[in-house]
């Protein structure tokens, strides 16, 4: 049974592959190939199946691509719609592309898309192929425009429907530059604008094109025949780039130029970027600017307060100004809106709030002959300055603020024409008095800078007035003899009493001004007549003097006394100074009376008839010969008068020398020793 089975499944592979043998033998071609496929020679008949399905040394693949060679190339570069599938269906063409369908369907579906990863196949363009994106006016292209074959249901053999196009400009485009530029011609022009406006061209770093030089034609700096023609410049790039003034013509003298240079290290034809960016659309203000560094070399610096200063405010119209035209007097014409200004001619640019008054004279109206080139305040006219006019400053006009003197008229501080009189400033407290006379009313003949008091009319000029100064008149301050007569009033110097009663008060109270007392003695007047200026206490009196006004002449020590041994100082009842009171004639109201009284007659003793002025105490004149009641023989007379007149004490406990009573017998003296011996 076994073999049986054996035997039957063996006939039954044979009917097989007999009956498979014998259908392939009857067919020519599982179907008709597609109409392009179809007029390929090499792919007609049943002989040249293996042209496209390959054999046993060529897959179906390879096959495909021996004929499809820029598939090839997409599929071994990785570019492309072909070569960004899945390497699985990279490897199997026919998982996209059916054939054999008579043509019922095309080579390429949007199942084909679907199948390759594509989810829109209607969308798929060259956006999603990278390297051949098309922008611009390419972009709103319609895909027959280039792909003239792309909706042809048929194509002939070496015809492509999208591959093997070239993106080339040339490949659509006519080479207007005769290929001196070469192919890249998207480099310059793009494709989103116009060819003229060379919109993707990017000038050379060395000289980008911002600013002014921001969309000015090419042909404008390029032009046809020149050392700068724009083929010429592609083909041999020159090794300098042009400056300024290769294109532009400069208003700027040569000697800005040089200065520029040389404070910037460079070259005359490089030293317009000092002050013009290529960025500027102008060469005028505001968009140039020149820097303060480089405004020297104008022969102006801009130090400070300059610095901060716009340009707007030393020129005029600056911002506001249209671009000068070139030409020969270019230079000329900018020179008119650009003054050469000296820095030393504040008065270009400011206004001289002086009004002139310092245009003549050594300062010439030149304004830093006072002022700091930096600022106008405060001014350098000082002390020693002040000292080359009319009118040095000394004293306290050191200190004096320049206003005090120098007052606005018609709002100009005034400098020039300034009265150097004191009057001018000062008040005269004087009210005139000094105006006549050999001073004129010029105070610096009594005062000085230094102040007003203390005055210099001192002892010498008091000299040179009716009234010297002398003795006590030294030591006294002015005020004391120059008063004010009201509250308020000048001070009186002129017409000025030289009386003496006119400072001093007569504590006399006119006793030596009656009728009977002389008015001028030794050509002295008033209390000059008996005082002089060293002190009232130094009577100008001799004793002759002392006997024409008193009576009583003084001799011996009363010439030599002081007035008050004689005189008492009294107060005066009011309160008010000294004075000395009448000095009586008798010796002991000055004197102490020695002798007890012995001498008294009628109660007065006369002093005079034993001592005089002329002589000491001591010293007497009594005779006692004529005098008294006992002669003095010769014996006595060599006594000594302490002999026999001895001295007592009074009750009073003073002692006293005896001279009378006195006996004048002998035995008074010789018969006992003392009035108590005598026993009675």
């Amino acid at each position: 049974m076994k073999r049986v089975k054996l035997l039957f499944a063996a006939v039954s592979l044979v009917l097989v592959l007999v009956v498979t043998y014998w259908e392939f033998g009857q067919l020519a071609s599982p179907g008709s190939l597609h109409p392009s496929h179809a007029g390929v020679r090499e792919l007609r008949g049943r002989s040249r199946c293996t042209a496209c399905h390959g054999d046993e040394s060529v897959s179906m693949t390879n096959a495909c691509l021996a004929c499809h060679d820029l598939i090839s190339g997409q599929l071994s570069g990785g570019f492309g719609l072909h070569g960004n599938v899945r390497p699985a269906i990279a490897q199997a063409c026919q998982l996209c592309h059916a054939e054999h369908t008579h043509g019922e369907l095309a080579l390429v579906t949007d199942n084909s898309f679907k199948i390759a990863g594509v989810k829109e196949p209607k969308r798929y363009g060259h956006r999603d192929i990278d390297g051949y994106t098309l922008e611009g006016a390419h972009d709103t292209l319609d895909c027959k425009q280039c792909h003239m074959l792309a909706e042809a249901k048929t194509i002939r053999p070496g015809n492509k429907r999208f591959l093997g196009l070239s993106q080339d400009c040339i490949a659509c485009h006519d080479d207007q530059h005769d290929g001196s530029f070469g192919l890249d011609c998207a480099s310059c022009h793009g494709q989103a604008s116009p060819f003229d406006q060379v919109a993707a061209f990017k000038h050379t770093d060395r000289f980008a094109l911002a600013g002014g030089h921001d969309g000015v034609s090419c042909k404008d700096c390029h032009e046809q025949g020149t050392d700068y023609a724009i083929a010429d410049l592609h083909k041999d790039p020159p090794k300098n780039i042009r400056t300024c003034t290769d294109c532009h013509s400069t208003p700027h003298s040569d000697q800005l130029i040089n200065a520029v240079a040389k404070a910037r290290g460079t070259t005359r034809r490089r030293t317009c970027v000092a002050c013009h960016d290529v960025s500027h659309e102008s060469f005028l203000s505001p968009k140039s600017q020149m820097p303060d560094e480089l405004h020297a070399a104008t022969g102006f610096s801009l130090d400070p307060p300059h610095h901060e200063q716009t340009c707007q405010q030393c020129h005029e119209e600056i911002g506001l100004r249209v671009r000068l035209a070139d030409g020969p007097d270019l230079p000329a014409r900018f020179a008119e809106l650009f003054p050469k200004r000296s820095p030393d001619d504040c008065r270009a640019c400011h206004e001289d709030h002086h009004a002139g008054q310092f245009d003549a004279g050594d300062t010439k109206g030149l304004c830093l002959a006072c002022h700091e080139r930096l600022q106008f305040k405060p001014s350098t006219f000082g002390v020693d300055r002040h000292a080359q006019t009319p009118f040095a400053l000394t004293g306290l006009h050191e200190q004096t603020e320049c206003a005090k003197c120098h007052e606005s008229v018609d709002e100009v501080q005034r400098f020039a024409g300034v009265s150097t009189d004191c009057t001018t400033c000062h008040e005269d407290t004087h009210a005139g008095q000094f105006d006549p006379g050999p001073t004129l009313g010029r105070c610096d003949e009594c005062h000085d800078t230094r102040g007003f008091a203390p005055t210099r009319f001192g002892q010498a000029m008091h000299g040179k007035t009716k009234f010297p100064l002398t003795g006590g008149h030294l030591a006294v301050g002015c005020r004391d003899c120059h008063v004010d007569p009201d509250e308020g009033s000048a001070r009186r110097f002129v017409s000025t009493s030289m009386d003496c009663a006119g400072c001093h008060e007569d504590v006399h109270d006119g006793v030596f001004d009656g009728p009977d007392k002389p008015l001028v003695v030794a050509g002295r007047r008033g209390c000059a007549r008996c005082h002089v200026a060293e002190g009232f206490d130094r009577v100008n009196w001799t004793d002759d003097t002392h006997g024409r006004w008193t009576g009583y002449a003084l001799q011996g020590a009363h010439a030599r006394a002081a007035c008050t041994d004689c005189h008492a100082p009294q107060r005066r009842p009011d309160g008010g100074q000294l004075t000395f009171d009448k000095a009586p004639r008798e010796c002991t109201a000055c004197h102490s009376e020695p002798h007890a009284g012995q001498f008294r007659v009628d109660e007065v003793s006369d002093c005079a008839r034993c001592h005089t002025e002329t002589k000491t105490f001591a010293e007497s004149i009594f005779d006692h010969q004529t005098q008294s009641r006992f002669e003095l023989d010769k014996t006595h007379s060599a006594l000594k008068c302490s002999a026999c007149h001895k001295s007592y004490d009074t009750p009073e406990g003073v002692g006293v020398i005896r001279y009378k009573p006195l006996g004048v017998r002998c035995q008074d003296c010789h018969g006992f020793t003392s009035y108590q011996d005598r026993g009675g």
